[in-house]
């Protein structure tokens, strides 16, 4: 636009070339493609972004800039409570009805119970912002106190970012599933 506003300025003498670099390839975005889609999308909300109008409610624009994110920066982003809820969705997607856990008194070590049938599965979520590889202390919390309250239950420990190698080995030991970056992404993707 500002190339463009050049050509009609009164006295411009000299020639403007505008230049569209885009390039497209199926299934893949470029950095041009990028690039394009997120300039027109700023041109868009440029007159709306200064002073928004009364009709966009802060929940719509929280979503319309997660929306604009890749996925492992939506994940990175969130609170660790927008964690659990996140996990939660995601069970639900899955056919499990779901609910979190009441940190008052006690958690029981899981933060989400979900139920499909009989099954029941308890949830321990660990978010981290600072890339912090998780520990023992989640798998601790879900032996510990979730096989007493849901003896029955699948026992399940999710996070944004990596378990270190002694909560590996102690969830391996008591038969805990470990949902790291890659699989809880692969879970977000939509099925083709």
């Amino acid at each position: 636009d500002q190339a463009s506003d050049r050509i009609y300025r009164i006295g411009q003498e000299k020639d403007v070339y505008i230049y569209h670099l885009i390039h497209t390839a199926p299934k893949i975005e470029t950095f041009d493609s990028g690039l394009n889609k997120l300039i027109t999308n700023k041109k868009s909300l440029s007159d709306g972004t200064l002073i928004p109008t009364s009709s966009i409610k802060d929940s719509e624009m929280v979503e319309s800039f997660f929306n604009n994110l890749d996925e492992s920066k939506k994940w990175d982003l969130m609170s660790p409570e927008e964690f659990e809820i996140e996990v939660m969705r995601l069970y639900e997607k899955l056919g499990y009805r779901c609910h979190i856990t009441s940190k008052i008194p006690t958690e029981l070590g899981a933060d989400i119970i979900a139920t499909k049938g009989n099954e029941t599965v308890a949830i321990q979520c660990k978010h981290t912002r600072v890339k912090k590889r998780q520990g023992r202390d989640a798998i601790r919390q879900l032996i510990a106190e979730t096989k007493l309250a849901y003896p029955e239950a699948k026992l399940v420990a999710v996070t944004n970012f990596y378990f270190n190698d002694n909560a590996k080995n102690l969830a391996k030991s008591h038969n805990v599933k470990l949902i790291e970056r890659e699989q809880l992404f692969r879970l977000t993707l939509p099925k083709s």
